[in-house]
């Protein structure tokens, strides 16, 4: 496993953030007990694929970093809505393979995650049951807006079909919103975020860079141009 340094820089890389921001996130993340505190040398704390999904969360959501704890623990229980398999037909399951055998309907978005990276460190993909086509790339998108995060994982596969899963998690204020009018609530959701109707922080990247940190494997800190 790779100490808490090595995970930021390599999640700084895959990311193509300055490795100064994913640590202002780490240490606030440390706060919360949403990460592993880190001591010095050989008593440095070891990074585990739950470490390493509270992180990617929080460097994908946006917002301040002040705030990203709550954030964090917010966007890591969305709950599954749907997505569509690789013929295209509407799903609520992931791919079957053994990375995702423990997941029931109602996983959150962060056990998908912390499921994806432990067979990332483990095998170094993840190997679908029902037939030879492996899955050979992985990406995870959160979109945010006024009201809701929105988070979507993409599976592709070697033969060019995809499978994707949706995930969606209101925001506080939505909870106490009843039954009123949506468009009421859009315009108080504008209010609160400044007059601002949609603001998006979306991450892109394939997910077995941020495993190899997590193993200690050698990589490529360097983003690539």
């Amino acid at each position: 496993m790779a100490k808490r340094s090595a995970l930021i820089a390599g999640m700084a890389a895959a990311l193509r953030e300055p490795e100064r921001s994913i640590n202002v996130l780490a240490i606030e993340l440390g706060k919360a007990g949403l990460i592993r505190a880190s001591g010095r040398g050989l008593n440095a704390a070891e990074m585990t694929v739950t470490d390493a999904s509270n992180l990617l969360i929080s460097a994908l959501s946006g917002g301040y970093a002040t705030e990203t704890a709550a954030t964090t623990a917010l966007v890591r229980s969305a709950g599954l809505i749907g997505g569509k398999d690789r013929d295209g037909k509407t799903t609520h399951k992931p791919p079957s393979a053994e990375a995702f055998a423990h997941l029931g309907l109602d996983h959150c978005f962060h056990e998908m995650l912390a499921a994806i990276l432990g067979s990332f460190e483990r095998h170094g993909g993840i190997e679908v049951n029902e037939d030879t086509q492996l899955i050979n790339n992985v990406s995870v998108a959160i979109t945010r807006n006024a009201i809701r995060y929105f988070c979507k994982v993409s599976f592709d596969f070697s033969d060019g079909a995809a499978w994707w899963l949706t995930y969606v998690r209101w925001k506080p204020f939505m909870e106490a919103a009843d039954r009123r009018d949506w468009q009421n609530l859009a315009e108080e959701a504008r209010d609160r975020e400044g007059g601002k109707s949609t603001t998006e922080a979306v991450g892109r990247f394939v997910l077995h860079r941020i495993a190899d940190c997590i193993r200690g494997s050698p990589m490529n800190t360097r983003p690539e141009p």
